[in-house]
This record gives structure tokens, sequence and C-alpha cells, in this order.
């Protein structure tokens, strides 16, 4: 109790209610650290997953253009005659998963709301801001600990608190008046 009373005095709480306000300052600054937290990380997912399709797409778009102009292309009436297939269907055979690669990049860019209307970010300014937010987390995981530790030292400090408190409100039975107590 000795050790709580010092730890109380050194954060200035005086009262229950100062305590109670503590505790529930410090449980809203760990609370929105965490919250925060989760928006970097998911935040840094996407940044990931966007760089991934953009670097996919770069590779390997050469490959889905050229498909795309074989598919405009006209056979002649000799190709027509012999049932020749077309050089695009060769073509997306021999190309397969790269063309469905760069579909699927583009797929993601549609959902993720890049178009015709919005540009796409480049590797490097990514890079950048994935950098910002893992600077940014870093020092929310230190802000975060502390703000933990705090607060369960807060709480460990109210139940020593009403421990203590509830156990000077129950007075003492001695051996004595123990032994013809017989509600127990």
């Amino acid at each position: 109790m000795a050790r709580t009373l010092i730890y109380l005095n050194e954060k200035g709480i005086g009262t229950r209610e100062e305590l109670d306000e503590k505790i529930n300052e410090a449980k809203s600054g760990y609370n929105g650290r965490q919250g925060r937290i989760k928006e970097i990380e998911a935040r840094q997912k996407e940044i990931s997953e966007l760089q991934r399709h953009i670097g996919t797409y770069s590779k390997k778009k050469d490959a889905y253009n050229e498909w795309q102009k074989l598919k405009k292309y006209q056979p002649t009436k000799w190709e027509q005659f012999r049932n020749a297939t077309h050089p695009a269907e060769d073509y997306y055979e021999a190309r397969r998963s790269d063309i469905a690669l760069v579909q699927a990049a583009k797929n993601f860019f549609n959902a993720s709301g890049y178009g015709k209307n919005k540009k796409l970010p480049t590797i490097q300014d990514l890079k950048k801001e994935y950098a910002t937010l893992e600077g940014e987390k870093k020092k929310l995981y230190k802000g975060y600990r502390d703000a933990r530790e705090d607060m369960i030292d807060l709480q460990k400090a109210r139940q020593n608190v009403q421990m203590f408190l509830d156990e000077q409100r129950q007075p003492r039975q001695t051996e004595r008046n123990k032994s013809y107590d017989h509600s127990l």
C-alpha cells in the first residue's frame, strides 16, 4: 500500500475521482494510438499491394498490348479457308500468365479508383509514403508501450486502493469471535 501511495503522490492523484480520470485518460491515449497504428498498417498493406501491381503491370504490359493488337488482326481469306487459328489465340496461349497478371493489375487499379480520372502514383512516391508511415508507426509504438504501462500501473493502483479501503471498512473478527460465528 505504501508503494501505491507513493506512486499516486508522484502522479499528483489525491482522490478516487482523479484516479479514475487518469485511468480514462490513459485508456483513451492507449486506444487512440492502437487505432492509429492499425490505420497505418492497413495503409501500408494497400501501398505494398499497389506497388506489386504497378511493378507487374510495368513489366508485363508489352505482352498485353501486343495481344490487344493481334486481336484486331483480320485473317486473310486464305487463313479463313484453312481454318487457321487466329494469331491472337496463339499469342495468348504462349503468354497466358503474363496477360493474366496484367489483367489482374488492371482490375485492381479499377477497383482502387485509379483510371481515367485518377493517375497511378509512382513507385518512388509510394516508397516515400511507406517510409513516412513506418517512422510514424515506430514513434506511436514507443508511446503505445508507455501508455499501456501507465494504464496498467494506474489500474493496479486502483485495485490496491479498493482492496485497502474494503479491508478498513470490514471489521476484523478476532479468533475468539470467529469460533462463535455460525453464519459462516
